[in-house]
Order: C-alpha cells, then structure tokens, then sequence
C-alpha cells in the first residue's frame, strides 16, 4: 500500500472524527473552489477536500495554493514555522508487460503546497472571481443532464435513484427548507445516475447493498462529493441533507480504515460524474449558440 494514499486518507479521517465532513465545506474562493496560483485552474478530485480541509481550520480567506519555488518566483516568502498541506498527482510511466510489449501505467504521488496567506511580498496575479446566480446556474445544470439522462419526477417523501428503472425521483421543491438543500440532493441523486452501465458504468451499481456495507459506502462517498462538486460549480453550498449524519460518518470511517485507497478513488470517480454532468450543459450551450 502507498504511503501516499495512507496519507491522504488519514487527514480526511481525522477531519471525519473530528465531526467535520470535509467534502461539504462551502467554497467561496476564486471560480467556487481551491485554485492553483501557477495554472490559474480549480484543483479536481480528492485535493479539493485536502485543501478545504486546511482552508476551514486555518480560516484562510484566499483559495489560491502554490508550491514554495511557485510562490518564491513570484517575490514570495513563506513565513518561518508554516506548515504545507499535501496534494495528489497522477504520474505516467511506461513499463514493458509479461509480453515484452510497452504499456502505459499510472501512481499517485504527493506534493506539498501553501496558502498565499501563509507568504509575505507575494504579488498575487488577477483572477476574474466568477459570480453565480446559484439557484439558476444550479437549475441549469440539472436540467441541461437531465434533458438526455435518466427520467426524472417529483413526488413521494423520499429522495432516490433507482438504477433498474434508470430514474431520479425526489420531493417537490416546497418540501425542502431551502432551495440549496433542494438542489444539493438533486445533485446526489444525479450523481448516483452517472454510474449507470449506459454511462460511466461503475462497479456495483447494479447490485443491491445495505447501509453500512464496503459498496454501499464507497458509492454513497461518491454521490456525495460529486453533488458537492455540482453544488461548488453552481455557487452554492453544500447542504446538510442527510438524514443521519453521524450514522454516515462512523460508515464511512469503517471503510475509510478498512481501505485507504477508497476516499481518493472515490474522489476521483466523483470528478468523472461531475464532468458528465457538466458536459451535458456544454453541449446544450452550444447547441443553443448554433
């Protein structure tokens, strides 16, 4: 087992046992999530939740992360005693097979980055700060996946997605305390649909699981971060919506403990549905700009 995931999955598990989800930290810094300072671009998968993490205990008010030598170029000097918070990159290698044959592989390894805050004299480049009409760029986004995506209606008391039937069904809006709670369930559901076997097809989708088992918990940890994700791009923030929360924690901390590879693939799958989502808007727009 890398070292690497066992790293990364202990700060999520002490932020868990400390009764924070970090996943459902409301991100409020440039374009709705943590941002490189050399790329100028959100960071994806599990290090959205590393770097909110930091950013909630920390109470930082910048979402800009940058290495030392990023920051140091740019005339900045990290303060003497601040602390780094780790980061994940995929790196390729090719590696030749039983065969002889050379074949294309993938490992994850760590970095570690700094809040702008935590350096004096750093020149800051401009980043446009996009502005959201949340509860409209929330319905457009659903809306634009569920024009091709699974079926869709309202009713009932309940929240579900039902992959045999290939269909999302929640309560009407006016059963929901806020709008942003509406949509961040919307948005849970939606993400379960992207497993699908006619879309990302992921493992265990079409199997029947019980609360608290190893599958039901690791698709349960992927609806949730990509409904955060959603919830992040459409500027809203992630809302309480589970019906038991401490129950969702100590699941999740059994599995997290029983697999530390399972909180970054998760996040990583969370991040392919959230582009599947998010795609289906692209080519509306672009449809609509033809």
């Amino acid at each position: 087992m890398s070292k690497a995931y066992e790293k990364i999955t202990d700060q999520i598990i002490n932020a868990l046992e400390g009764g924070t989800i970090p996943w459902r930290k409301p991100w409020n810094g440039p374009n709705g999530m943590p941002t490189s300072l050399s790329t100028g671009k959100p960071y994806r998968g599990v290090n959205v939740m590393l770097l909110a993490i930091t950013a909630m205990i920390m109470e930082y008010d910048t979402n800009l992360w940058g290495t030392y030598n990023q920051i140091e170029k740019r005339g900045g000097q990290i303060r003497k005693g601040e602390k780094s918070t780790p980061v994940t990159l995929w790196k390729k290698v090719e590696r030749k097979n039983a065969d002889g044959e050379m074949v294309e592989s993938f490992f994850m390894t760590t970095f570690n980055v700094f809040n702008v805050e935590q350096a004096d004299g750093l020149v800051l480049p401009t980043i446009e700060k996009i502005e959201h009409d949340s509860i409209e760029d929330a319905e457009k986004i659903a809306s634009a996946y569920l024009a091709s995506g699974p079926a869709f209606s309202h009713g009932g008391d309940r929240a579900y997605y039902s992959p045999f039937k290939d269909e999302v069904k929640i309560p009407e809006m006016g059963y929901f305390s806020t709008a942003a709670g509406y949509y961040s369930t919307l948005f849970h559901e939606i993400t379960h649909s992207t497993g699908h076997k006619s879309r990302l097809d992921r493992d265990g989708m079409m199997e029947g699981h019980r609360f608290g088992d190893a599958d039901y918990s690791k698709e349960e940890l992927v609806a949730e971060m990509g409904a955060a994700f959603l919830c992040a791009e459409s500027g809203i923030a992630p809302d309480e919506h589970l019906e038991n929360s401490t129950a969702y924690i100590a699941s999740w901390l059994k599995a997290l403990k029983n697999d530390p590879k399972m909180v970054v693939e998760a996040a990583g799958k969370a991040q392919k549905a959230a582009d599947l989502v998010l795609a289906a808007g692209a080519v509306s727009e672009q449809s609509e700009a033809a």
